[in-house]
């Protein structure tokens, strides 16, 4: 009996392995090219994409309207405190914002955790 739910068990996870990534069928010659232009950073000089109208309300209650922000450059960071990679960005995105926030850098950090603002005040 234990060989057999042994080798269920292997058999299981041998197929868990072998199927995944196997949901993508697109080969890398089918993947869609990245122009030249957005490779060098020089469309959204040129041709910047304005941010959607979307209201957010801040843990401290002011309102952040994105389409207001026009002439600013703006990051929305998606993160939650489950995630260890998005913490360890957060001291970088902090500097970086300290560094260029007199050139126009509006950061705005969106917490996806569950529990709300119990888990993310700081």
């Amino acid at each position: 009996m234990r060989r057999l739910l042994l080798v269920l068990c292997c058999a299981g996870l041998l197929g868990s392995l072998a199927a995944c990534g196997s949901d993508d069928e697109t080969s890398p010659a089918e993947a869609p090219q990245t122009s030249a232009e957005a490779k060098s950073g020089t469309s959204y000089q040129t041709n910047p994409v304005p941010a959607p109208d979307l209201t957010m309300t801040t843990l401290d209650g002011q309102e952040i309207n994105l389409a207001q922000q026009k002439g600013k450059v703006v990051l929305v960071n998606f993160w939650a405190t489950w995630c260890a990679p998005c913490r360890k960005e957060i001291p970088d995105l902090i500097d970086l914002y300290d560094q260029h926030k007199s050139d126009g850098l509006l950061i705005v950090g969106v917490a996806l955790d569950e529990e709300g603002r119990e888990v993310v005040e700081p």
